[in-house]
């Protein structure tokens, strides 16, 4: 018999799986957005600042100087 208030280990695992997918975690949509905002506030600063970035592109490394540097479209 199970003392009153006390919860079993199976009780608490599930009530901390229903916590951590519901409210722990932003949704994915908000995160894509302020890594998008983050991204352009970067790659905006160092085109002002007139340094070079490095990024991808066909699967290799290159760098981009700030001259040729697109800052993406706010959204």
């Amino acid at each position: 018999m199970k003392k009153r208030g006390v919860r079993s280990k199976t009780d608490t695992r599930a009530r901390h799986r229903a916590v951590a997918k519901s409210s722990l975690f932003p949704p994915a949509v908000e995160v894509d957005r302020a890594v998008a905002v983050a991204v352009r506030a970067a790659v905006l600063k160092h085109k002002r600042l007139g340094q070079a970035i490095v990024g991808l592109r066909d699967g290799r490394v290159v760098e981009i100087p700030a001259s040729k540097i697109r800052v993406p479209r706010a959204r």
